[in-house]
């Protein structure tokens, strides 16, 4: 799909209301079948050296790949340290298929990535981006499960695991759409910080447009946002998501100019 087709697209989900809704959706290739028992955590000796080798290639030529792409900038960095250590959960607006390569370039350090089955790849493709920290949800019980323990233990070790709250990826969206709750749900049952990335597009030049550049990404790190234990464990939850994508709505706003907030937008 075209930059033209998919805002064609997106401009007929957005009229419908469809925030959630992946305008590539069919066109899913090389998708795995998710057996019982998934596994998420790669801690053998082999996965280990095969991270290493992997971390290395994306250390030398990701900065190239997401410079050419979009001439990533990334501002507020410092965010991105929290005190003893601890795990975050971090969100962003998702906005193009490299969003998990910017998001990798933004920590810099190890994270992992809650994405939707469809990518979940076969073969040794599949193994790679698990290597890297894919990890797919799954309509089945047991591998949820599995899943959140997962999550659970990275974020005791300290890790960041991002989730994109939109769910659906839409390329180049400039305003901010519904949130799910499942971020905000992780952070609160493991008791840790949100901290929200926003990717606002900057528009193309001449010489972009001649290279096929669709826009540029500017990635700022927001100050993490805490979980207000006075609330009941459900009344966290969405008191942290409305305080997080309220702090990206302004962050948007005043970058634009104008509202972002597709909800506003249609009152």
């Amino acid at each position: 799909m075209t930059y033209k087709e998919s805002n064609e697209r997106i401009a007929s989900l957005e009229k419908e209301k469809k925030y959630d809704i992946d305008p590539n959706a069919g066109e899913y290739r090389f998708v795995g079948t998710q057996e019982p028992d998934h596994r998420y955590v790669y801690d053998r000796f082999i996965d280990k050296v095969y991270y290493c080798f992997l971390r290395a290639l994306v250390f030398i030529f990701a900065p190239f790949i997401t410079f050419f792409a979009y001439r990533l900038r990334i501002l507020g960095r410092k965010n991105l340290k929290l005190k003893n250590k601890r795990g975050a959960i971090t969100v962003s607006n998702h906005i193009s298929f490299l969003d998990s390569l910017i998001i990798k370039q933004v920590v810099f350090k190890r994270v992992y990535f809650v994405g939707a089955s469809h990518n979940n790849k076969k073969g040794f493709f599949g193994y790679t981006i698990k290597i890297l920290g894919f990890l797919p949800l799954s309509a089945q019980f047991s591998n949820q499960k599995n899943l959140n323990r997962a999550i659970t233990q990275f974020l005791k070790k300290g890790k960041k695991v991002h989730i994109d709250p939109e769910q659906a990826m839409w390329w180049g969206y400039k305003k901010l759409r519904p949130f799910k709750n499942g971020a905000f749900n992780y952070a609160v049952t493991n008791n840790v910080p949100v901290i929200p990335i926003v990717n606002l597009i900057r528009d193309p030049n001449g010489w972009d447009k001649l290279v096929g550049r669709p826009f540029k990404v500017t990635s700022k790190v927001l100050k993490p946002v805490y979980p207000n234990d006075e609330l009941s464990p459900k009344e966290r939850i969405i008191d942290l998501k409305n305080r997080v994508r309220e702090e990206m709505r302004e962050e948007m706003n005043a970058f634009y100019g104008y509202e972002c907030d597709v909800e506003r937008i249609a009152e």
